[in-house]
């Protein structure tokens, strides 16, 4: 597969697992891979001292799944943030 040739990528804006476990993926990622996390309420972790991304950051299961779902009587309803905005 051949790409545009002029193109160069600087860096990502963003990139965040989720992470199911936040022990297990502290460990790994701050303990192991040596990654300096800032700490935000709930656990969510994050950093811009990666080089190649702005951010990067431990989303819990529990926030994505808030972040994306709502729950209505009986039913969950999935939110979609007006286009070109973040849900965040």
């Amino acid at each position: 597969m051949q790409g545009p040739e002029k193109i160069r990528i600087l860096f990502i804006a963003g990139f965040g697992p989720i992470v199911h476990d936040k022990d297990s993926s502290r460990k790994l990622y701050v303990k192991a891979l040596d990654i300096p996390f800032k700490e935000e309420s709930g656990g969510y972790l994050h950093t811009n001292a990666l080089q190649g991304a702005k951010e990067f950051a431990l989303w819990p299961l529990s926030q994505a799944a808030e972040s994306c779902l709502v729950t209505a009587p009986g039913r969950i309803v999935c939110r979609r943030p007006a286009p070109g905005l973040s849900s965040r």
